[in-house]
């Protein structure tokens, strides 16, 4: 019965969804650009399911997908697998192409072992051919589901084989860009109108920000203790404190939590994850063009499991996220709008994990209420 509320809720979601403004000030429900809805890449059409052989029983073949609890099952129409039962063991890692039907999903090919998965952003488009940049490396590839509605400068993650090349739409979250040259595009740090000296970083997928230039810039008294390596962080009524290497943060004489990465020390400075400016210090993050912009403002923090990804052209993405982890009703559902342009990722994004997300603090009157994502972590 649960299975069933959470299909119809998704159905609900996937019907009703509209496009969130540009303005984070709307409150009221806006109409579904035509043009976008033909780029929204749905979970359940064709694609690719990878996972470990369980067992093959009347044409029916189990695996145990990354994504879920439960073994997935794949109706095996033509027969595909029974010429190569006997090349799988129990617990063998599979990768395969299948399309969703009404009770199960259908196996319309079984990739290579040997398939290979890449992630980039396509160059240019022609018929089949697509041009993918990969890291500072340009590829051209051949994609057997061209036909899904691809875009130029779209983020996809491919699986590369023998029989050709799938694809599927995918968010950047490497908080990384590359110009048209391979060369790394550094993003700012902005504070009073002022672009800091010291730049962010990434540090194993995570965005780092430099934490005395940026700190002091705002006011903030910085104090090393070389004896115990923390780094003191004091103004008015505010103090905490941070250990390098150490994953965890406090606020005032709260409770430690978690964030994306430990403090670290990089050229003899120590950078800190970009959510704890709004976290442990309540200050405004906006991004716009990838450049962070950090202010007084008031914030809003959204936690919670995501149901659905819905990924769009140009960078964009919408996420339903559940504050439970099986929703009972809409008012459970807040739906984010985050961009490779306006939202830092300090976290990578699937179905059924929970996440953090920092936004404006306005929604729509929609239900259910939508927002935009500032730093997803």
């Amino acid at each position: 019965m649960k299975k069933l509320m959470s299909l119809v809720l998704i159905l609900i979601i996937l019907t009703t969804v509209t496009n969130y403004a540009d303005t984070t000030t709307t409150v009221s429900e806006t109409t579904m650009d035509a043009t976008e809805s033909v780029m929204a890449f749905t979970e359940k059409a064709n694609t690719i399911l990878k996972g470990t052989f369980e067992k093959y029983e009347n044409n029916i073949l189990y695996i145990q997908s990354e994504n879920n609890d439960h073994l997935t099952s794949l109706y095996d129409a033509d027969g595909l697998f029974k010429n190569l039962e006997n090349t799988y063991e129990a617990n063998e890692e599979i990768i395969l192409y299948a399309e969703y039907g009404e009770a199960t999903f259908q196996l319309l090919d079984i990739l290579p072992k040997a398939t290979q998965e890449i992630y980039g952003q396509i160059k240019s488009i022609n018929e089949e051919t697509f041009d993918i940049l990969s890291g500072d490396v340009v590829e051209t590839y051949e994609v057997f589901n061209s036909h899904r509605g691809f875009v130029n400068s779209q983020f996809v993650k491919g699986y590369v084989s023998d029989k050709g090349t799938y694809l599927m739409p995918t968010i950047d979250t490497s908080n990384q860009k590359y110009d048209t040259f391979g060369k790394l595009i550094e993003k700012n740090i902005v504070i009073n109108g002022e672009s800091l000296k010291r730049n962010s970083t990434v540090v194993n997928g995570n965005l780092m920000i430099p934490l005395r230039e940026t700190l002091e810039s705002l006011g903030y008294e910085i104090k090393w203790n070389n004896d115990t390596r923390r780094v003191d962080i004091h103004k008015s009524n505010q103090w905490t404190s941070v250990k390098i290497n150490e994953n965890r943060y406090f606020k005032n004489k709260m409770a430690h939590q978690p964030l994306s990465h430990a403090p670290i020390i990089i050229d003899g400075s120590t950078y800190i994850p970009v959510e704890f400016l709004n976290v442990i210090l309540d200050l405004g993050l906006s991004v716009t063009e990838g450049n962070l912009t950090v202010s007084e403002n008031d914030m809003a923090i959204h936690s919670g499991h995501i149901q659905t990804i819905d990924y769009k052209a140009a960078g964009k993405i919408s996420i339903t996220l559940s504050s439970k982890e099986m929703p009972g009703n809409l008012s459970d559902l807040t739906i984010i709008h985050a961009s490779t342009d306006t939202t830092y990722f300090n976290t990578s994004l699937k179905q059924g994990q929970f996440i953090h997300v920092i936004s404006p603090p306005v929604m729509t009157m929609s239900l259910p209420g939508q927002t935009s994502a500032v730093v997803i972590y």
